[in-house]
């Protein structure tokens, strides 16, 4: 502070000298600065950098696979994984419908095949009015922190009928498209 008076910054020296007495496992370095004095920062050693291999890894763990089914399930639990979430879903594009093609939901099955008939059948069509639909129309990614809480004037709302059929409740979304190399949407 530009504004205080030499006797204030001795004062305000001591109180954290005392402070730092009562308090030497702090490591943190506290510097008063008078007018006229200058003092520089130590130099940080550059860091390290190293690459990661993760995705390039995982990249060629897929590689392995030929089935569909296999694909969609180890893509669909890394990408739970990276986002820590409980559930999520593949629709794949058939026409100008969004058909349910596979799941994981913790909560509802957590063993395999239980509450699995929830999904059979499942089917919307692509339009801007569902989240799904909403980003399998546009292209567009959707993160959305609280669906039962939509901004204004979005044109997509939350359909809570799977919810109140199987008990589940959705908080969150993020919805990705999947494009092929001609930015058609896949999934």
């Amino acid at each position: 502070m530009q504004d205080r008076r030499d006797l204030e910054l001795d004062q305000l020296r001591k109180d954290i000298l005392a402070w730092r007495a009562a308090h030497q496992e702090s490591s943190m370095q506290i510097v008063v600065a008078r007018e006229g004095m200058r003092f520089s920062l130590p130099s940080l050693a550059p860091m390290e950098y190293k690459a990661s291999t993760w995705l390039q890894d995982f990249i060629d763990t897929l590689s392995l696979y030929k089935e569909e089914s296999v694909l969609l399930d180890r893509i669909l639990s890394k990408t739970r994984e990276i986002c820590n979430a409980d559930a999520g879903s593949f629709y794949l594009v058939e026409g100008d419908e969004l058909v349910f093609a596979y799941s994981h939901n913790d909560p509802l099955f957590p063993t395999a095949g239980a509450n699995k008939s929830a999904y059979v059948n499942m089917r919307l069509p692509i339009t801007e009015e569902s989240i799904a639909g909403y980003a399998a129309a546009t292209g567009a990614p959707l993160n959305i922190p609280d669906v039962h809480e939509l901004p204004p004037g979005v044109p997509y709302m939350f359909n809570d009928s799977f919810d109140k059929k199987t008990g589940y409740h959705t908080h969150s979304m993020l919805t990705l498209p999947i494009l092929d190399r001609e930015k058609n949407v896949l999934a």
